[in-house]
């Protein structure tokens, strides 16, 4: 019978070269660092033993979501820490505002473009799972919209809903 390790990674915010960046410490396991080396503008600092990437709003999510499978990531600077288990779509499905069924079926949407565009919500839910629906804004819309860029490596992401 194998033993699960999962590993604690800390993470802090940085300012280098004038960007916002954060650090991952590897200095305890800098063998999980090449798991890590794909993100889009990563460098690895070995003498430190830390790895920068870029700064992104969520940054806790994206990473647990991305590499959670092997390690928990622990914010150094506010002392929050990922969960193991995240919201799951059917949760995220659940908070679905019924009133979005409801256009869909008054605007006469195939079954397939509703069952697209509730994944897509679904998704999105998912992602701001610590937040009602009702609270979310514009800004929450673009910072997903930027964190789907990052996952599909893409520069513009298109969305059916309108973003102002």
């Amino acid at each position: 019978m194998g033993v699960l390790m999962i590993i604690v990674i800390n993470v802090k915010q940085a300012c280098i070269a004038g960007r916002p960046r954060l650090v991952l410490d590897f200095s305890h396991c800098a063998a999980l660092v090449k798991h890590f080396q794909n993100i889009k503008g990563a460098c690895w600092c070995a003498a430190l033993a830390q790895l920068n990437i870029p700064f992104y709003c969520n940054h806790l999510d994206y990473l647990q979501k991305k590499f959670g499978q092997f390690a928990v990531f622990y914010n150094i600077d506010n002392g929050q820490k990922t969960l193991l288990r995240s919201t799951s779509s059917a949760q995220a499905s659940s908070r679905i505002p019924p009133v979005f069924h409801q256009q869909m079926r008054l605007k006469r949407y195939s079954q397939n473009t509703q069952r697209t565009y509730t994944s897509v919500l679904s998704k999105f839910l998912q992602y701001w799972h610590t937040v009602p629906p009702e609270d979310i804004n514009n800004e929450q819309i673009r910072d997903y919209m930027v964190y789907l860029g990052r996952e599909l490596d893409e520069v513009v992401v298109t969305s059916p809903f309108k973003v102002t």
